[in-house]
């Protein structure tokens, strides 16, 4: 039984407009892409896997700060991954909402790239995909994500006119969208 909870929060900061870059600030795994540790920075999405670790995407706009942290179920640091690579200051970017699939799996929304990013049970990418489009496997604006038991993904897309469900195999083939009538709006999926 996979438990997901999911806290969408509003963005940290940040404005399309800005123009200033990251300054690299570590050398673990992406560099430039804030300190590690706790505090946490601006917690977009909370899930859970099978072992009860709290996986957060912490993501702050205002300062290079795009992480994964692994908490105890007391809110002690575990760990933390910083697989998404710093880009510029104050622009949508870094982990959004997050998923895990029955084999521990991490699927990520990329909030920079519109893309799907699938991170193993020790942080390795092992794939992505998702390109900004409106087309099949494209993205406007990708907010929920969710694995069911069978693995196939289903990631929430909604540009504000317009809202679908996709739905993706494990590494990311495109299998269709769900044919239901959406309102545009917030889409959680949990």
């Amino acid at each position: 039984l996979f438990f997901v909870l999911l806290l969408s929060l509003a963005a940290c900061g940040g404005s399309a407009g800005a123009t200033q870059t990251a300054t690299p600030a570590t050398t673990d795994n992406q560099p430039g892409t804030g300190s590690k540790g706790l505090p946490l920075y601006c917690p977009l999405s909370v899930t859970v896997n099978a072992q009860d670790t709290v996986v957060v995407s912490d993501n702050d706009q205002n300062t290079v700060h795009e992480r994964l942290i692994m908490l105890s179920a007391s809110g002690q640091a575990m760990g933390e991954w910083h697989v998404f690579k710093a880009g510029p200051i104050g622009q949508t970017q870094g982990p959004g909402n997050a998923a895990f699939d029955a084999q521990g799996n991490l699927y990520v929304i990329d909030l920079g790239k519109n893309a799907v990013v699938k991170v193993s049970p020790s942080g390795k990418i092992l794939t992505s995909w998702g390109t900004s489009g409106n087309g099949a496997g494209q993205f406007q604006v990708p907010g929920g994500i969710a694995v069911d038991s069978h693995g196939t993904v289903y990631v929430g897309d909604n540009d504000g006119s317009t809202a679908r469900v996709e739905k993706f195999s494990a590494t990311g083939t495109y299998l269709g969208t769900l044919p239901v009538a959406l309102k545009p709006g917030p889409i959680g999926l949990t």
